[in-house]
C-alpha cells in the first residue's frame, strides 16, 4: 500500500517550511474552509514543534515531504495521555497508509517514552479524517468541544 520510497522519520525544524503548503491546502478545503496564510500557519506549526513532550514526524517520498504528524503528551487523572495535534497527508497520497504510519510512529513514541494510557484528538465529524481516525480505533466521547468568539 505504501510506496517503497516513503519513509517516516523525526521532524526537524528545517522541515516546517515544507509542511506549510500541505497544511494550508488541506485545511482550506471542505469541510474546514480555514483561511491560513503562510506566516500564521508557520507560527502554528512551530508551536506544535516546540516545547516539551512533543512527538513530531514527517513522511517523505524520496526527499519530498508528503505528510506530517505532530503530537504531545499531558498529565491526566489516570496518568500520561497523548494528544494528536495534526496528522496531515497531501491529498494525492491519502488512502495509501501514510497517515496510519505517521500515527503509529507518534503513538509508539509516546507509549514507549511516557507510557501513555490513552490518545485524544479533535476532528471534524464530516471529514475524511474522521473515517481515518475510526479505522485507527478512535471512538467518539461524550465530551463536547465548545468555543466562544471574543
Amino acid at each position: 500500500m505504501i510506496s517503497v520510497n516513503v519513509r517516516v522519520k523525526k521532524c526537524k525544524k528545517s522541515d516546517l517550511p515544507e509542511c506549510l503548503p500541505i497544511f494550508i491546502k488541506e485545511f482550506s478545503e471542505n469541510p474546514y474552509n480555514e483561511k491560513w496564510n503562510k506566516k500564521l500557519a508557520l507560527k502554528k506549526l512551530e508551536e506544535h514543534f516546540s516545547g516539551k513532550n512533543k512527538y513530531c514526524f514527517v513522511a517523505k517520498e524520496n526527499e519530498k515531504l508528503i505528510g506530517f504528524a505532530f503530537a504531545r503528551t499531558f498529565q491526566w487523572h489516570d496518568g500520561r495521555n497523548g494528544f494528536i495535534e495534526e496528522i496531515v497527508v497531501e491529498k494525492h497520497y491519502q488512502g495509501k497508509g501514510i497517515g496510519t504510519k505517521l500515527y503509529a510512529k507518534a503513538e509508539s513514541g509516546m507509549k514507549k517514552k511516557e507510557n501513555i494510557r490513552r490518545v485524544w484528538l479533535i476532528t471534524e465529524p464530516s471529514s475524511r479524517a474522521w473515517k481515518f481516525h475510526e479505522r485507527n480505533n478512535f471512538k467518539k466521547t461524550p465530551w463536547i468541544l465548545a468555543n466562544k468568539k471574543m
